[in-house]
């Protein structure tokens, strides 16, 4: 038997094999009955959480693939997930609903701690699909800073603090040297936020009470502390104060304003010093990329050529600290040319964040899709590798996997080959 015909007989018994997988997807039925209701379908697939927030460092920072996820109909909450995890689809009664989504568990204060809240309604039909899409997630909490000028902070004693209180009676203390930002909880009804100094200059006790009324939430208040009218030095250079001369500024700023969530993440040089109060959490390590592991129930052998072995598993755990921009897949081999894969709704080049066409097959093998801003995955290539069993040859199949997150790209190789 010549080669091409060889060919021929793995191109059959491909195609016959790749039928019989889609076809055994296809038979599950897309609206299984809930408690004798009329079902649909809610797909998430497309479902994307967008941070607004003005200020690109904080927005930078924040994992979205930790939020939370609460389907709700009415006030019951119907399921709840963490975002990375939720599943594709969700079959649900039909009626209407509201997707709500946060950070995580609203504190009454915390060192920075942003918390975000989001919302979308949406109906389930009877056997219909809905689609959710981009949920924006806007913060819902105060953010306060406490900034000491010069004139103030040179002659202050160590042990001088602010003491702010917000809402249910939330405190917290900003020591001399603090550059962290506080969140509050909003409380609805209790819009008051109270800043109070106490500490010593130049030997003299002070105490400085502001109040600051109709606080917002998504709003960042900077306090910043001077001297005012002080007195001049006298001979031995010390300054003699008649009064109370601590005074208090306060700045407000809209944090929930419209931002493009691609903005370009500042450079170090650019971003906010210390007196401005905006210390940003430390970037993660550049070029360090997501962490791709081989668990131990899997039989890959990274960067070597395997031989295929019927019943073997082949899998890969991959994780991401901030959420995967970059999922793909180049298939470089002598047969699953992409004439090949074409007709099968497949290609050489997939990319899992934005699967578009081939989203269906992908499912159908057990790939994942969809996985832009997920935090984890496996990627299990155990019902495709069999398929090369057929190949007439001991040709060399090879699967490049580039994954890519905020901090680095990371590119493994994974190559088969049968036994004949």
């Amino acid at each position: 038997m010549n080669r091409q015909t060889m060919k021929k007989y793995f191109n059959i018994a491909f195609v016959a094999l790749m039928a019989i997988i889609v076809a055994a997807c296809g038979k599950e039925d897309p609206f299984p009955p809930v408690d004798g209701s009329e079902v649909g379908t809610l797909n998430v697939k497309k479902m994307v959480l967008k941070i607004e927030n003005e200020e690109n460092i904080v927005r930078s920072s924040v994992n979205v693939g930790s939020f939370l996820v609460d389907i709700c109909k009415g006030d019951e909450v119907v399921d709840s997930y963490v975002y990375s995890e939720m599943p594709e689809v969700i079959t649900l009664p039909v009626g209407q609903y509201t997707v709500k989504v946060r950070s995580g568990e609203l504190q009454p204060v915390a060192w920075e701690a942003p918390y975000f809240e989001g919302s979308q309604d949406f109906e389930v039909k009877k056997k219909e699909i809905t689609e959710v899409s981009t949920v924006v997630c806007k913060l819902a909490n105060v953010r306060v800073s406490i900034i000491f000028d010069d004139s103030i902070k040179n002659l202050m004693s160590d042990d001088s603090k602010v003491n702010v209180v917000m809402g249910d009676g939330a405190s917290i203390d900003f020591a001399k040297n603090e550059t962290r930002s506080a969140y509050f909880a909003y409380v609805e009804g209790s819009n008051t936020l109270v800043a109070t100094f106490s500490g010593t200059i130049q030997g003299g006790q002070y105490e400085e009470f502001k109040a600051y009324t109709d606080v917002k939430p998504g709003n960042h208040y900077k306090i910043t502390y001077s001297l005012h009218n002080g007195e001049l030095p006298d001979t031995s250079g010390n300054i003699v104060f008649s009064g109370v001369n601590v005074d208090a500024s306060v700045t407000e700023t809209d944090l929930t304003i419209n931002v493009n969530p691609d903005d370009e993440i500042l450079d170090d040089d650019e971003r906010p010093d210390e007196d401005g109060g905006d210390n940003p959490p430390t970037p993660p390590t550049p070029g360090s990329g997501p962490s791709i592991v081989v668990p131990d129930d899997s039989d890959i052998v990274l960067d070597s050529v395997m031989d295929i072995v019927n019943g073997a598993t082949y899998k890969l755990v991959i994780t991401s600290e901030t959420g995967f921009t970059v999922f793909k897949v180049d298939i470089i081999s002598p047969y699953l040319t992409e004439d090949f894969l074409a007709p099968l709704s497949m290609s050489t080049h997939l990319d899992l964040v934005n699967p578009g066409q081939y989203g269906e097959a992908l499912s159908g093998l057990g790939l994942p899709i969809n996985v832009g801003g997920k935090t984890s995955e496996t990627f299990d290539i155990s019902s495709l590798v069999p398929l090369l069993d057929a190949d007439p040859e001991s040709d060399v199949h090879e699967f490049v996997l580039t994954v890519g997150d905020a901090s680095g790209t990371v590119t493994k190789s994974l190559k088969f080959r049968n036994l004949k």
